[in-house]
This record gives structure tokens, C-alpha cells and sequence, in this order.
């Protein structure tokens, strides 16, 4: 049961010292933001100051790093004769292509390609190949995919190897179905992201551009810090992770890329992965006394990678594009600004990757519906149709009728429904006794030709 209050207690509380100043507090920042938009947020919060020095600190660490980027994740997808690379007779088969490749049956493949092959340069096995679908609606006929493995993409032997294996397999480049691009030596990051966290609402002097979910995991309890972050959903299109790669390789084996920073002066020097692996546990979330490389990462699924106006795989061998196409995935998603005005758009940049030191090329990003919805509007169309046959949908309703007209047009489906028409008419029209609704709906369904067509 509620308690009852006065007006004279319900008035003193409203006027004790903690409502009134959490009050004014609020009032203060809804005017600054709204009534003053051109002002500074910082200079009116003197606490805000040593916070915003704090952001410039981080910053001013990341200027003159020594950083490499590389590609740490290439499936590409190709176009190829289904005929002549037949599928597997034998559980052992392996094929000679030529003198230098091979390629060696390894599987009944994965839910979506029939087999797996392992192709060997040399005798070395540097890709897999997924090959003949199991569902031509979810992966046409002709289609494969290779995956590139992960050793490749550290060597210089990526390109080399790459276009000798598709001239010998005969495969035409169709796109890339997951990219990840990599940059190591900006360990500044992931204080910057520590801080950003961090922040209040009332507090804040950075935001961040976009609406990505940021999923802050693996706390340092000794140092306070967060170890890992992830932007962005596992399952979309895009994710950017900023985590330990020093600790991961430790797990994963890969010495290889302790070479490659080695070699790129990401790390001065580093001990055998065997011998690091006996001093962590479940636990370690750091490696101490070890320089500990914190790594960005960014994932590109391939309709991503199909947003880019006229983008070739050769993009993909040149450091200065690689760079330019995390600049151009990076606005508006991982992408932080200094929080001195409501409108997050004229407020000023913070330069947290060093774009300067590179040939950054502007690229353009062209939206790509969804395969899914293609799909699902090629299934509606052709079950309005039917329905208007069966009278469950009628030729006076103009509701139906303008909503087929739109999607044809949107989705650009104006020739793939004049080839259909013939079918669907010759299909529904045996279902309709009454022939002369029948050549109504038919001058309808022509109509809805003429008029996508104009």
C-alpha cells in the first residue's frame, strides 16, 4: 500500500538541494544544446576539460606509430563450368591441373556446396574450394567459392598464387563473399574506446557517428580495462573488433604473424609461441612482460563489398586502397567525434587512424537490395498473380495491382516479368472456369506490363 504525502512534504522534496541541482543541471544541458547550438560543451563543464584532455592525450599517442595493415580473411566467389570440373568419384581422388597445382577431394562439403577441395601450390595447401551447389536459390549453378588460407595472406606470395590459381582453374571473378582487413599497432585504440565507454550522459565529450551497438567484453580487473570490443553485430554485414591479437595468436598457433611484425616493425621482438603458451590460462587476459600488439579489424560480407562502384580484386593488392576502403567503411560507423554541438554532423572529427600517410582514393558506395527481398517480392508477385485468377484478389483492387507496379520497378524486374507473364498466364489461367474474367485479368496483367515498361 502507497504511503501518503503532503503537498507541504511533496513541495520539500521537490525543493531539496540534490533535486534542484540535478534540475538545473538538466535545464542547463537541453538549452546549451538547443538554444546555443555554436557554443562549446566543454567550456561550459569545467570537469569535462580534463576529460577532454584526456581524448587528446590518447590521440597524440597514436601520431608517428608504426602500423601495418593486411588482409586477414579472402573468400571470393567465381563463376566456372560445372560440367567440366566434375564432382568427386572417390573419396581419395586427387586431379593434376598442372605442373605446380593440385587439387585433392577432402569432403561432401557444407550446407551449401557439394564438395570440398583442397588445393596445393606446389604441395603446399593454400586455399579451399567449395564447389557444385546443394540449392540453386540460395547458390546459382556454376558458382564456387574459395577460401584462402589465412598463412597465404601474411606471405608475399598472395597474388602470385591467387591469379595462377584462377587462370589454371579457369574461373572468372564473380565477388568477394567475406572480407578482413587488419591494422596492427594502434594499441592507442583501445584506450580510446576504454575512455569513450566510460563516459555519462553527462559527461560526454566524444560520440560516436552512426548508431553501431558497441559490446565491451574481457575486463583487465588489475588495470580497470576493457581487452576487447566488437562494433556492430557478429551476423551483420559489418563489424569492427578491436582486441589482444598477441594473446590470440598464442591460442591459435599462428608464429607466422608474429614474423610478419617482425618484420614490419610492429613488434621489436618476441618469444616462441610454445613458450608463452605455459604462462597463460583460462583467465589471462594479458600477457605480462611481453609487448602485447592490439589489433583493429574490420569484416566486410559481400554485399559490402558490392556497394563499391566498380570495384576489382586488384584493389584488394595495393596498401593505399586497402586503407582507403577502411577510411570509406569507417564514416559513420567507427567513426568518433569531438561533442560540441546536438547536430553530431558539424562537430569536429577525432583523426584516430593516420589516413596521411597514404594515396587514400574516395570511394563511392551504391546501395544493393537484399538478395532475401528479391526473392521474396519475385514470390509475391507471382502469388498475386495467381490470386487474381482465383478471384481472391480482384482487377478493381488498385491497392494491389499499384503495389505489383512499384515492386517491379524498384527491384528492376521488368524484364524477368515479361518473360514470366507467358508461363503464369498459360499455368492459372486452366484454374479459372469463367473465361471472361479470365481475359479480364490477363488485359489487366498486361497493363501492369505496359506500365513498368514506360
Amino acid at each position: 500500500m502507497l504511503q501518503e504525502i503532503s503537498t507541504e512534504q511533496f513541495e520539500a522534496i521537490l525543493e531539496s538541494p540534490q533535486t534542484v541541482k540535478k534540475a538545473i543541471r538538466k535545464r542547463e544541458r537541453k538549452d546549451f544544446l538547443t538554444d546555443n547550438p555554436k557554443k562549446t560543451r566543454m567550456n561550459e563543464d569545467q570537469p569535462n576539460e580534463y576529460m577532454l584532455d584526456d581524448f587528446k592525450n590518447i590521440i597524440e599517442k597514436g601520431k608517428g606509430a608504426k602500423i601495418a595493415v593486411v588482409i586477414d580473411w579472402l573468400s571470393v566467389l567465381y563463376t566456372f563450368d560445372d560440367e567440366a570440373f566434375a564432382p568427386a568419384r572417390n573419396e581419395d581422388e586427387s586431379r593434376q591441373i598442372n605442373d605446380r597445382i593440385t587439387v585433392r577431394y577432402y569432403g561432401k562439403g557444407n550446407e551449401h556446396f557439394k564438395n570440398i577441395w583442397h588445393i596445393l601450390f606446389d604441395g603446399e595447401h593454400v586455399a579451399t574450394l567449395l564447389s557444385h551447389t546443394r540449392n540453386p536459390k540460395f547458390v546459382r549453378n556454376g558458382v564456387c567459392k574459395i577460401d584462402f588460407k589465412n598463412h597465404l595472406l601474411y606471405s608475399q606470395n598472395l597474388w602470385p598464387v591467387y591469379f595462377h590459381i584462377e587462370h589454371a582453374l579457369q574461373l572468372r571473378y564473380k565477388n568477394v563473399s567475406r572480407l578482413d582487413i587488419a591494422i596492427d599497432g594502434l594499441n592507442y585504440l583501445l584506450e580510446f574506446v576504454n575512455a569513450y565507454v566510460r563516459q555519462t550522459a553527462d559527461n560526454k565529450v566524444v560520440e560516436m557517428k552512426g548508431r553501431p551497438k558497441v559490446n565491451s567484453k574481457v575486463l583487465d580487473r588489475r588495470k580497470m580495462l576493457y581487452q576487447n570490443f566488437q562494433i556492430g553485430h557478429a551476423g551483420s554485414q559489418k563489424m569492427v573488433t578491436i582486441y589482444n591479437k598477441s594473446l590470440d595468436i598464442v591460442k591459435t598457433g599462428k608464429a607466422y604473424i608474429q614474423d610478419y611484425w617482425i618484420k614490419n616493425g610492429i613488434a621489436r621482438e618476441v618469444l616462441p609461441i610454445e613458450v608463452l603458451g605455459k604462462a597463460i590460462n583460462g583467465e589471462t587476459t594479458y600477457l605480462d612482460g611481453y609487448e602485447n600488439v592490439f589489433r583493429y579489424e574490420i569484416r566486410l560480407k559481400g554485399s559490402k563489398v558490392l556497394e563499391m562502384q566498380d570495384f576489382n580484386i586488384t584493389w584488394l593488392c595495393n596498401v593505399n586502397t586497402l586503407m582507403s576502403l577502411v577510411k570509406r567503411h569507417n564514416e559513420n560507423f567507427f567513426d568518433f567525434v569531438f561533442y560540441q554541438h546536438s547536430n553530431v554532423s558539424k562537430c569536429p572529427n577525432c583523426n584516430l587512424f593516420p589516413y596521411e600517410l597514404y594515396d587514400i582514393q574516395p570511394i563511392k558506395l551504391t546501395r544493393i537490395k537484399p538478395k532475401d527481398d528479391l526473392y521474396k517480392t519475385k514470390l509475391s508477385i507471382k502469388k498475386n498473380v495467381r490470386q487474381l485468377f482465383l478471384k481472391n484478389l480482384l482487377p478493381d483492387d488498385y491497392i494491389v495491382t499499384g503495389m505489383m507496379v512499384f515492386d517491379i520497378k524498384n527491384f528492376e524486374l521488368e524484364k524477368w516479368y515479361k518473360d514470366r507473364l507467358p508461363t503464369w498466364i498459360n499455368e492459372f489461367e486452366a484454374i479459372q472456369p469463367d473465361k471472361d474474367y479470365t481475359e479480364v485479368v490477363k488485359k489487366l496483367l498486361m497493363d501492369i506490363q505496359t506500365q513498368t515498361l514506360k
